[in-house]
């Protein structure tokens, strides 16, 4: 089997499928309307057309492999137990998953080191988490919903772009302080770097007021110009490694 018929399966509400190794397109309507709870399409399929998983209510998690080339226009729509995505296609689209006005059930979502464009991202207005494994940064959701980010090791470059204001929760996985990036964030709490990271940029941590404890490893060989580490009144603990006393 290599693809899937417009409408194969639609309306089927007990539906249980896993989709076989060596399918490359899924028509439209195929799975729409059905009871199917989690599906796994798997690599190799580089088409999912319109309509195609439209309706099923009870899907909760999806993962987009990266041979995927093409997704229609509303594929994934009217799913609201969507919450869980993960993409490792190079581009994703806000329309997939539906409309402007009512946004998406869409919750925690990881980018794949593949994806280099996102279009729509305020269509994922129900956003609470963040993974970037990508290169690039994207302004995703509401900046009022979206409380935890975390900026893979791939992603060196901001690129001008700023974090969503409400976040709480950071982690940086890099091991050189992101280009451009300055953690203007009033609301956050809780701040991880990885282990090996070798320096932190300057102007860090601008109006971090919230921010209780950092903790600076050995790696680390340098901080940038008013790194704003000792300016903040909820600030209690500021560990740095012998060599940067």
């Amino acid at each position: 089997v290599t693809s899937i018929g417009q409408d194969a399966f639609s309306g089927c509400s007990s539906l249980d499928i896993q989709i076989p190794t060596g399918v490359t397109s899924i028509g439209s309507g195929a799975f729409s309307g059905t009871g199917i709870t989690s599906v796994t399409i798997p690599n190799g399929v580089t088409t999912i057309s319109d309509r195609t998983f439209l309706g099923c209510t009870e899907l909760t998690t999806l993962v987009l492999p990266s041979t995927i080339t093409s997704i229609g226009t509303n594929a994934f729509g009217e799913s609201a137990s969507l919450t869980t995505l993960t993409v490792e296609c190079s581009s994703l689209d806000g329309g997939w998953f539906g409309d402007s006005d009512n946004g998406n059930s869409i919750t925690s979502l990881e980018l794949g080191e593949s994806v280099t464009s996102v279009l729509n991202g305020n269509y994922f207005s129900n956003l609470e988490s963040v993974t970037y494994n990508c290169s690039k940064y994207f302004s995703l959701g509401s900046d009022e919903k979206v409380k935890s980010v975390t900026l893979g090791e791939k992603l060196a470059d901001m690129d001008n772009n700023e974090l969503s204001s409400g976040i709480t929760s950071l982690t940086i996985s890099s091991l050189t302080w992101p280009t451009g990036l300055t953690i203007d964030l009033e609301y956050l709490e809780s701040l991880t770097l990885s282990e090996g990271m070798k320096s932190i940029g300057n102007d860090a941590f601008y109006s971090c007021s919230k921010l209780v404890s950092v903790e600076i490893g050995d790696s680390v060989t340098s901080i940038g110009a008013n790194a704003h580490l000792g300016d903040h009144g909820f600030l209690e603990h500021v560990f740095l490694a012998e060599h940067l006393v």
